[in-house]
Order: C-alpha cells, then sequence, then structure tokens
C-alpha cells in the first residue's frame, strides 16, 4: 500500500469533474480496500475464522434484504466497520450532483441538483428547485401549496414527495441520472422541445465590436492598386434592450483613379422581444418581412413574428394527425419509410401537433397499434409552400416609418402591414396592404395543402399617383406550387407563376418610377408581365445519381423578348470519386449577352489519420461566347481542433493563360486571420484578411471570434486555458474568460469547459451548463472552480485502531470531502493549508464520530500536473478536541 502512496498518481480527468465528490472518494476507498483482500458476498458466507466484532456486524447487516459488504474478509483488520449506507443496492449521499435529468423518460438537460438526507441512515433525497420543475413543464396548481411556496427560499430543500405526493423518484449514482415520474395531470401540455420563456436568459449589460479589416493589393501590367476595407458592428446591451449600428469605411491608393476613401453608414437600430406575442420590436433601420410583400428597407418602426421563439416542433408547416384509440395504443408516423414520430395515446380521440417541418413534405403514414396487437393504417397529406401555417398558428408583421432607397428626391413614408394564419390542415389565409401618400396596393390570398401537392394563390392590386400622369393601377396574379412524390424520388420544390397587368407597380418600382418623373428623366423601369420559376431534384435510384433543374423566364411589357436563365446538371459517385456535370445558361450583367456554359467536376476525399479534412478537386468549364478554362485544386484542415485551413489551385485558362493561387487561415481563439496570394499572366495579387471582436463586460475587455447575433461570455477562475467545447478554438484566457461567439436563441444551448490539461488542483463543481438566451442577448455562464490541496491522510483513533472503514467524511460546511479506507486512509481534497475533517459512524446503530486535524506545509502545495498527493499522518480525537499543530507531516512522494 506504501508503493501506492509513494508513486505519482493522476486520477482519469473526467473522474473529478463530473461525479461528486464524496463519490471519487468513495471508488478510491473501496480500490484500496480491493487490493488488501476485500471481497463482495453475501452476508451467508461469513467464515468461522472471522472475528467476533465482524460477525456482530453480519448479524446487524442480516437484517436488510440483498448483499452487503462481508467485512469478515478484510484481511488484516480490527474489525471495526461503518458499512450501514453500503448495505442498499442504489446508495444515495448528500451531497451535490451533476446529473441528467429525466422527467417521465424525457431528458430535460444536465443540471446541479443538491441531495440531502433526513435521517443519517437513510438515501438522501433529490432538492428541487423551480428551473426543474419549469423546464419538465409541470403544472404548479397541482401541487401541494405549501411546498410551493418553500421553493422560493433558497435554503430550502423541498422534495418530490411533499409536492406531489403520488410521484417517485429515483437516483443512478453509477449514471449519474436523476429519474422523476410525474403523473401526466400534474404537467403542462406542452410541445415537443418547449423551453419555458420564464428560462430564457436576458444576459448581461455589454458592449461589442465585431471588426472585419480586410487589404487587398493587385498588379496588372505594372500598375499597382491597393485596395482596403474595415466593417464595424458595434451593440450594446442593457436587460432586454439591444442597440446596433453598422457602418464601414472603404480606401483605395493607386491605380488610374488615384487616391480615395469613403465613410458608409449602414444602419442603426434598437430591438426588443416580446414574448407574449412571439416578436420582436425593432426601432430604427430594418428591412421588412418578405413573406408576402417584397422585403424593403425602412427607418421607423416594426413589430413581427420571430418563429424562433416557437419550439422547434412548431416552426414552418407540418399537419395535426387526428385519429382514434380504442386502448391505451402505440401511434407511428413515418414519412417515406422513416419513422419521425412515436407516442403513446390513451383510448379515445388524440392530436398530434408537434411534429417536426420536414424540407419538401411528403405523405405521413400513420399507424396505431392497439394493446392487444391490432393495426390501423391511414396517411395525411404533407406539402409545403411558404404560405402554410400549422393550424392555430398565426403570423404578422407591422412596420411604419420612411422608404431607404438612396437618391430619392422626395421622403417617403409609408405603412405596411400582413397576417397568415392557419386554418386546418387544408387551408391558410393571409394578406396585408402597403400605403404611401401616392401608391396603396393590398393582398390577399389563401394555400391549400392536398393529396396533389401544395399550391399558394394569391392576387395584389395596386394604385399609384404619377407626376403629370393619370393614377396608374394594375393587378398581379402569383401562383406557386410544390409537390413530392416520394414512390419514384421527385421533388418540385417551387413552380411559381406571376402575371402582371400594364399598370401593376409594387412599391419599390413606383418610388423610384416616380422619382424619375420628378427629376425629368425618361423611365427606366422594366415592368414585368410574366415569370415563371422552377426547381425539380429527380433521383434515379440509388445507383443512377440525380438530375436537377433550375430555371427562370421573365418577359416585360415595355420592351421586347425575355429574360432566360436556367441550369440543367447532374452528379453521382463511384465510390469515394465524386462527380457533377451541368449546362448553364445565364446573362452577363455588364455586356447585356448571354453566356452558355458547361461544366465538369470531379472531387475525392483523402483519408487522414489524425481526423483532418484532405480533399483534392478537378474540374473543366467551356464557355460559349468565351473559352475554356481547366482547375485543379487541393484544400485541408490541420490542428488539434482544425483550426487551420490552408489550399492551393492551379488554373489554366485559354484566353488568359496560367495562373497557381494559395490561401491560409488560421481561426484562433481571439481572431480569424486569413492569407492569398496569386500569380498569373501579367499580374499578381495578395490579400489579407483579419476579423474578430470584443466584449467590454463588468469583467473587463475580451478578445474573440467574430460573433453572432446571440454570445455568451463563460467565466472560470483559476481554469486559464480550458477549452470551451461549443466553439472550435475557443479557450479561457488568463482571467479565466472567454466569449463564446454564436449561441442559438430560445432554445437550451450545452455549454462545456473541458478541463484537459488543467492542473490536478484546480476542481469545476460542473463542466456543462444549460442556457436559453434571448435573441442578441450576451449571457454570461460562470462555472465555480476551486483550488484545494490533494492528501492522502493516515490517521488512527487515540487507542492506535484503525478509524473505521466507510466512515464518512466532511469539511466545516459540511459538505462530503470523503469516505475512509482500509487502515484508516483517507483520500480528500483538502478546501485550505490548515483546517479541521469531521468523521462520523454508526456503530450499535448509534452515532458516534471524531476530529481530524491537519496542516499542510506550503512549500508542499500541489500546483502543476503529475505532482504526487500530499501525505499527511494525524490522529482522529474527539469532537471536543481543540486545534493543534500537527506533528507529523511528511511531503509528497515520500513514504510513512
Amino acid at each position: 500500500m506504501n508503493n501506492f502512496i509513494s508513486y505519482p498518481f493522476r486520477a482519469p480527468q473526467h473522474v473529478g469533474r463530473s461525479l461528486p465528490y464524496s463519490c471519487r472518494v468513495l471508488a478510491l476507498g473501496l480500490m484500496l480496500a480491493l487490493i488488501q483482500g476485500t471481497v463482495w458476498a453475501d452476508t451467508t458466507t461469513a467464515t468461522d475464522a472471522a472475528s467476533s466484532n465482524a460477525n456482530a456486524e453480519i448479524k446487524r447487516a442480516d437484517r436488510h434484504a440483498g448483499e452487503t459488504f462481508n467485512p469478515a474478509f478484510l484481511s488484516g483488520s480490527s474489525g471495526i466497520f461503518d458499512l450501514s449506507r453500503f448495505e442498499r443496492g442504489n446508495v444515495v449521499l448528500p451531497g451535490t450532483y451533476r446529473v441528467d435529468v429525466f422527467i417521465n423518460e424525457r431528458w430535460m438537460g444536465i443540471m446541479t441538483v443538491i441531495f440531502r438526507s433526513n435521517d443519517p441512515g437513510t438515501n438522501a433525497h433529490a432538492c428541487l428547485s423551480r428551473e426543474l420543475l419549469l423546464r419538465g413543464d409541470v403544472n404548479f396548481e397541482k401541487l401541494q401549496t405549501q411546498a410551493v411556496k418553500e421553493l422560493a427560499s433558497p435554503s430550502s430543500c423541498v422534495s418530490l414527495q411533499s409536492l406531489l405526493p403520488e410521484a417517485s423518484e429515483r437516483f443512478d449514482s453509477a449514471d449519474q441520472r436523476l429519474d422523476l415520474t410525474i403523473p401526466q395531470a400534474a404537467q403542462n401540455k406542452v410541445p415537443r422541445a418547449y423551453v419555458n420563456p420564464e428560462l430564457w436568459d436576458r444576459g448581461v449589460t455589454a458592449a461589442s465590436l465585431n471588426y472585419t479589416l480586410n487589404s487587398y493589393r493587385t498588379e496588372v501590367q505594372g500598375v499597382s492598386q491597393n485596395n482596403h476595407f474595415l466593417g464595424l458592428e458595434a451593440g450594446f446591451n442593457w436587460d432586454r434592450w439591444r442597440f446596433r449600428q453598422n457602418s464601414a469605411l472603404s480606401w483605395q491608393s493607386g491605380g488610374v483613379n488615384g487616391s480615395r476613401h469613403a465613410w458608409q453608414h449602414m444602419a442603426s437600430y434598437v430591438q426588443t422581444s416580446l414574448p407574449d406575442w412571439n416578436a420582436q420590436v425593432t426601432l430604427g433601420d430594418s428591412y421588412t418581412s418578405n413573406d408576402l410583400f417584397d422585403a424593403i428597407s425602412i427607418r421607423g418602426v416594426q413589430v413581427g413574428s420571430d418563429d424562433r421563439m416557437l419550439p422547434g416542433s412548431m416552426r414552418g408547416f407540418a399537419p395535426v394527425v387526428r385519429g382514434v384509440a380504442e386502448s391505451n395504443a402505440k401511434v407511428t408516423v413515418r414519412q417515406r419509410g422513416n419513422l419521425i414520430y412515436e407516442t403513446t395515446v390513451s383510448a379515445g380521440p388524440f392530436e398530434i401537433k408537434d411534429l417536426y417541418a420536414t424540407g419538401y413534405g411528403g405523405d405521413l403514414q400513420v399507424t396505431v397499434t392497439e394493446a392487444d396487437g391490432r393495426q390501423r393504417n391511414f396517411s395525411v397529406p404533407y406539402a409545403n409552400v411558404a404560405q402554410l401555417l400549422r393550424p392555430g398558428v398565426s403570423r404578422f408583421n407591422v412596420a411604419a416609418g420612411r422608404l431607404q432607397q438612396a437618391g430619392l428626391v422626395e421622403s417617403v413614408n409609408l405603412v405596411q402591414a400582413t397576417v397568415q394564419h392557419g386554418l386546418s390542415n387544408q387551408w391558410t389565409a393571409y394578406g396585408g396592404f402597403a400605403a404611401t401618400p401616392a401608391y396603396r396596393s393590398v393582398l390577399g390570398g389563401v394555400a391549400v395543402n392536398t393529396d396533389a401537392g401544395a399550391l399558394g394563390v394569391d392576387l395584389t392590386h395596386s394604385e399609384a399617383e404619377l407626376p403629370a400622369t393619370s393614377r396608374q393601377s394594375g393587378s398581379s396574379l402569383r401562383l406557386s406550387y410544390n409537390l413530392s412524390l416520394p414512390t419514384v424520388d421527385t421533388n418540385l420544390a417551387i413552380a411559381a407563376y406571376r402575371y402582371s397587368t400594364s399598370g401593376f407597380l409594387n412599391l419599390t418600382d413606383a418610388s423610384l418610377l416616380r422619382d424619375s418623373l420628378l427629376r425629368g428623366l425618361p423611365p427606366s423601369l422594366d415592368r414585368s408581365r410574366n415569370r415563371f420559376s422552377v426547381s425539380l431534384n429527380q433521383r434515379l435510384g440509388n445507383q443512377f445519381g440525380t438530375v436537377y433543374v433550375m430555371g427562370t423566364t421573365q418577359s416585360y411589357w415595355n420592351r421586347p423578348g425575355n429574360d432566360t436563365q436556367f441550369q440543367i446538371g447532374y452528379n453521382n459517385h463511384l465510390g469515394r470519386l465524386n462527380y457533377n456535370l451541368s449546362v448553364t445558361r445565364s446573362k452577363d450583367v455588364f455586356s447585356n449577352k448571354y453566356i452558355n456554359q458547361f461544366y465538369a467536376g470531379i472531387s475525392l476525399p483523402l483519408d487522414d489519420e489524425g481526423g483532418h479534412a484532405k480533399n483534392v478537386s478537378a474540374s473543366l468549364t467551356s464557355s460559349q461566347p468565351g473559352g475554356s478554362a481547366a482547375l485543379a485544386s487541393f484544400n485541408a484542415t490541420a490542428g488539434e481542433q482544425n483550426e487551420f485551413t490552408y489550399s492551393a489551385s492551379l488554373l489554366n485558362d485559354r484566353n488568359a493563360g496560367s495562373a497557381v493561387n494559395a490561401t491560409g487561415e488560421y481561426r484562433g481563439p481571439y481572431a480569424r486571420l486569413a492569407v492569398s496570394a496569386g500569380k498569373g499572366r501579367n499580374y499578381s495579387q495578395q490579400s489579407m484578411t483579419i476579423a474578430g471582436s470584443m466584449v467590454l463586460h463588468e469583467g473587463g475587455l475580451l478578445l474573440g471570434q467574430s460573433l453572432g447575433e446571440t454570445i455568451g461570455i463563460v467565466e472560470a477562475p483559476g481554469a486559464a486555458g480550458a477549452e470551451i467545447s461549443y466553439a472550435n478554438g475557443v479557450r479561457l484566457n488568463q482571467q479565466g474568460f472567454a466569449i463564446v461567439p454564436y449561441m442559438t436563441p430560445f432554445v437550451s444551448n450545452t455549454i462545456e469547459v473541458n478541463p484537459k490539461g488543467l492542473p490536478l488542483d484546480v476542481q469545476f463543481e460542473a463542466t456543462t451548463q444549460e442556457i436559453a438566451p434571448y435573441a442578441g442577448a450576451i449571457v454570461k455562464m460562470r462555472f465555480k472552480t476551486s483550488h484545494q490541496r490533494m492528501a492522502i491522510i493516515q490517521s488512527a483513533l487515540p487507542d492506535g485502531t484503525p478509524i473505521p472503514f466507510g466512515a464518512q467524511v466532511t469539511d466545516q460546511s459540511q459538505q462530503s470531502v470523503g469516505i475512509v479506507s482500509q487502515g484508516g486512509r483517507i483520500f480528500a481534497h483538502l478546501p485550505s493549508a490548515r483546517g479541521q475533517l469531521q468523521v462520523s459512524w454508526i456503530r450499535d446503530d448509534l452515532e458516534d464520530g471524531c476530529t481530524l486535524q491537519y496542516q499542510v506545509a506550503e512549500q508542499n502545495k500541489v500546483s502543476s500536473p503529475g505532482t504526487a498527493y500530499e501525505l499527511i499522518r494525524t490522529t482522529c480525537l474527539p469532537k471536543d478536541f481543540a486545534y493543534a499543530k500537527v506533528a507529523d507531516s511528511k511531503p509528497a512522494g515520500v513514504r510513512p
């Protein structure tokens, strides 16, 4: 045993991070005991050679059902044991646990739960919190009133039984899983993936700045030009309000135009959320919704639905599945042969409203399996167009302000509103209007879900007052269609047709046309007459690839001819080799001429034992008019977290000659750096980009990667260098802070700190947290850490006999810090260099105990990975013993 203590020992990283401390100590104590001869056996296997004290312990243990530790097989021991807490199959010790919480077999997330015991001889029970019950969608009106009041006190420990006597709990300490069984009558009926708005986090007061700096240099036939760009996105958060300002600075030097620079203000706005309406309010610059009308830029106020506030199972369109069960039946829903939903329903009518939206749809096949095995099958049509909503779901947008259109002579004030409402599985109605002092339009339509696909039909009527002309009015009819045929693997994604009369104008076109007439300029606006677009995807079986078609054609009232653009392609693979063929016809915006392009490309992923992506590809392009070009390229990732990306390519163009290009990118914890260089006939190019962010909060100024809309700040004091698993390349800085650059609003985000590589004396209370932020919030996640000395304490009672095996060890705050193993040894993390520990055990059904005094020499502090534990010798004295300096303390690595 002394050999074990003498050598450095480092437990697996996950042991000290996810299990409560008492469980870790118990595991080590049992390991020490097993090395000395401990066995697991039934109490009936006691031998005649056991001591009388051991036999007395066995008789006491025989009163309990099941198997127990048999102390008679602990060789070389005194026969004094306290194994009472381990005589139950699933031991739950008091303490703080980081557990997976399941309510009625549904995972609620990972939470920190305190366990307390009302009787030292019984298992501890979970202390429930209001947050845990909210996550479980518990109806508080169904709970015991007095117990609900106690939830408001942070010091109370409310058990599940006191809240709901008919409920039950079970904690599996091995899997760190807490199962709560709550009657459905005591739960609110909510959709899947629902997060109670009370759990949404508003975030902290903080300021943020996103920046992108790009420098691009070219030299063409000896003439060089430098272009620079600085983009800034500044923000400030207070409570639920978000202030944002976007601007850019660009400057140029060299070239034929000489030096020039420009500062551009792009947008300024204030935004907040309205949870009761599932909507966002924006004051300032914003774009209107494009659900029904074309999106336009305005400066004013806008209130609009935000589907992100809905549970994931309520976003988009999916039909309600209705049926009748004759018993407690199982209902399964399949689409294209894939199981997408399964549940159990009670006898009688049932409704399934929370199916996830699935792409382009495909009819749902529903199977009802009764308790006696009988099955019934029926189908529910499911096709989708953008205008369709679930039954009972509404979407709206109201905007009022000034049109933001560059160069207009007169200011255009406007108001626009739209609304959509799902009437049933088949029908959705929608409408809206837009108005300015010189323009009005109104829209109305319906969308229908049928066996033959989904169809949307709407009609828009407009009236515009133009200078020096009479009032101009017209109408526009729009049809949109979507069809999915799973049996033949056909997706007619969108087939849209629009016909407009000669007098029809949308709001933007009417404003531009009126502006031209006010300036005395001839109208230069193309007014659409017919427009048709299609997107078709057809699989040709498992071996023959996929054919796709995308195209648009449009005619005009004020000029002859049609604009037609399309792409037809085919892709497939041979083993790991992927190939693609396509033909494209497009219009060059500069020459106003059509270009026909033929493309053939192949790509091959390469194996890499380090988990890095590598790929080689080649392509051949032929354009008419134009020429042909061949391109070969290689790209790959490198680094422990794939933070490095690099590529190289070789181009051979029949007209422009050969060129070589190379790029490299590093995504670090504080910024992204990208460089590129190229060389071709008569030209060369170099560029560099730096992008990152700054966040100023109460803890100081942080540097990080480019930010998304919603971000997080992780705080873990003393854990510098630890990785944040949610985002690649993000680590805690020297002050223990890190920025999580992208988070998903209104849903639970699991943030995990990976403590790999940290010193052993850095301890996390928990390494994972779940948080559901508001959109645009800057949320803070605080991970509690502690710095404790690791020690193996060799102790005995005053008469020299070992402390009873299995005795509980707690610190001065009554937190469990260990279990006594064989020979009176205790493995513990000491909260300070000097202090005392309380040891307690039960003997003959009476509680007994003693006090351990310890002191660790400061120079022996463990502060780096791989260092041995401290070894401390002391005596366990009666509890009323006053503190006295420990006489025998040896440095780590020295045998006793």
